[in-house]
């Protein structure tokens, strides 16, 4: 989630709007930072849960750890798939008389490694959907 405004000047805007359009658009901030939670993320997560935390004016320390185990578990099967993509590719690569310390096989570009993360991240959204279920109940 990216922001052109820091955190407190975010929040003293929402204070100015008076109490229905500022509870309306916590729900509206809540509902995007809850939807944007993803294993998946380039950046660490934690602006995120800065932001929830912020809207429900509580802290989450429960929720934000199973998020990160979660988040932790992805990254490190990501890593294991990916080091088990490049050896397959490098294999075939061998194969072809294509080796050398200057082959590095294009993993990303790979429709192999394409389906390997669609697989993983699938099997990582229920475990997903329960965090953010307990976000939205709070």
């Amino acid at each position: 989630m990216e922001s052109f405004l820091p955190l407190h000047e975010i929040a003293r805007e929402i204070e100015r709007m008076g109490e229905e359009t500022g509870q309306r658009m916590k729900a509206a901030l809540l509902s995007l930072c809850v939807d944007a939670l993803s294993p998946d993320l380039e950046k660490d997560p934690e602006r995120l849960f800065t932001v929830i935390e912020l809207i429900k004016n509580r802290d989450l320390p429960d929720i934000k750890k199973k998020f990160q185990t979660l988040f932790m578990a992805y990254r490190e099967e990501i890593e294991k798939a990916r080091q088990r993509v490049s050896l397959g590719l490098t294999e075939a690569l061998k194969e072809e008389k294509i080796y050398g310390d200057a082959v590095l096989p294009n993993v990303e570009g790979n429709d192999r490694w394409r389906q390997t993360l669609d697989g993983l991240t699938r099997s990582y959204e229920g475990s997903l959907e329960e965090i953010r279920e307990a976000l939205r109940k709070l």
